[in-house]
């Protein structure tokens, strides 16, 4: 790991309007299996361990309605990797932004939110654009201190049904594909929380988002609803890993 460079203030989708939702109101859960045989990243989902995969629906990010651009998240673990992919509808695929750690959430954008200890405030925020470019924080406390330097050996591959960047034409989606090292979700694994091995039984706290923006609409899209605040880990999902 590099030095670190921490960053005092929040990053990524930080805060909207979104409507309010109850703190009590029920968290989704998912049951994860392991994967039946070897993933290839490249942004397919084509092997048998994709169809025997968990599988989960975005709404609307207040939970109020279906997302109006459908996408689908998938989930599937090994001894050594999270697998997460994202298939996104979409008519018109685009991004400004380019490059690592980039602000790419302000346009379409997929990310996940990782929370490996509701104990301990640290938690991870993962987003991939459509050109496959990544964005990894590793937050110390909520929407602050964030370690940038934080580069984990992340795989990631994006596949696009047309043209990312060409606003004349019609798309029909794009598609993310990841494969997360375990031992990577924490500075110093061990130390003060339970660790990152992946066994029958372990819960993460967890949720999935997606940006969309065709033409000028945009909408925000969330597995568990949020009342605002991307980064409210008390309301995520929960993944259960079998």
């Amino acid at each position: 790991m590099r030095p670190a460079r921490l960053l005092g203030a929040g990053i990524g989708m930080l805060f909207y309007g979104l409507g309010s939702v109850a703190d009590d109101a029920p968290r989704p859960e998912l049951r994860v299996k392991k994967a039946a045989g070897s993933i290839q990243i490249d942004g397919k989902l084509d092997e048998e361990a994709w169809r025997g995969a968990a599988r989960l629906s975005l709404c609307a990010a207040d939970g109020s309605k279906e997302a109006s651009r459908p996408t689908e998240v998938r989930i599937a673990y090994d001894e050594k990797r999270l697998y997460v992919a994202f298939r996104c509808d979409d008519p018109d695929i685009w991004t400004d932004h380019r490059g690592r750690d980039s602000h790419m959430w302000t346009e379409d954008v997929v990310e996940a939110f990782i929370d490996l200890d509701p104990r301990d405030p640290e938690y991870v925020e993962l987003e991939v654009n459509p050109f496959g470019d990544l964005f990894d924080g590793l937050f110390f406390e909520r929407r602050g201190k964030v370690l940038m330097s934080w580069n984990p050996a992340i795989d990631v591959a994006v596949a696009a049904d047309g043209t990312v960047n060409e606003r004349s034409d019609t798309d029909r989606s794009w598609t993310v594909e990841m494969a997360i090292p375990v031992g990577d979700l924490t500075p110093s694994r061990g130390v003060g929380r339970p660790g990152t091995e992946i066994q029958p039984g372990t819960a993460w706290r967890i949720n999935f988002y997606r940006g969309e923006r065709s033409g000028e609409a945009r909408e925000l899209q969330a597995w568990a609803p949020v009342k605002g605040d991307f980064h409210a880990t008390e309301l995520f999902g929960r993944i259960v890993f079998e």
